[in-house]
C-alpha cells in the first residue's frame, strides 16, 4: 500500500545536500517537507537516468531527480497531475520555496553574491537563488 497521499506536493531529502553537516534551522519545523517517498511502489524502478515515474498503487505521477548511484535514492520528488511532466521553472520554484523552509527564512542581511538584492538565508552568506545554483 502506497503512502502517496501523506506526502507533500514536492519534498527533498536534506541528507543527500551538499552541506550535509549544516544545521538546517526549519528541518525540524517543517518536517514533512524533508521525508521522500518511498519508492518501492514506483514504476519503473528508480534509476538516475530516470525522472517520470508513477505509483503503481495509486496512479499518483511523480518527478523524481535521485542520485547517481548503483542503487539510487531519491533526492528531490515532486509530484504532478497533468500528462506532462513539470516544467524547469515548477521544479526550481518549488526547489526555491523548500530551501526557504529548510533555513527557516531569511536574516537581515544581504546575499554575499556580487550585486545581489535578496535577503540571505538564515545561517547562510547567500540567498535562495544563489544556494540552489551553486
Amino acid at each position: 500500500m502506497c503512502q502517496c497521499n501523506q506526502y507533500h506536493d514536492a519534498v527533498i531529502e536534506l541528507t543527500h545536500a551538499h552541506d550535509r553537516d549544516f544545521n538546517f534551522l526549519g528541518a525540524k519545523l517543517f518536517s514533512s517537507h524533508f521525508q521522500t517517498p518511498d519508492d518501492s511502489t514506483f514504476s519503473p524502478e528508480l534509476n538516475y537516468s530516470t525522472a517520470s515515474y508513477e505509483c503503481t498503487s495509486c496512479g499518483q505521477k511523480w518527478y523524481v531527480e535521485s542520485t547517481p548511484e548503483q542503487y539510487p535514492s531519491i533526492v528531490f520528488a515532486m509530484k504532478y497531475f497533468s500528462g506532462a511532466q513539470p516544467t524547469d521553472n515548477e521544479v526550481q520554484s518549488r526547489k526555491q520555496f523548500l530551501a526557504i523552509l529548510a533555513h527557516a527564512g531569511f536574516s537581515e542581511g544581504l546575499c554575499r553574491f556580487s550585486g545581489c538584492k535578496n535577503f540571505k538565508l538564515k545561517g547562510r552568506e547567500l540567498c535562495h537563488m544563489h544556494l540552489i545554483l551553486t
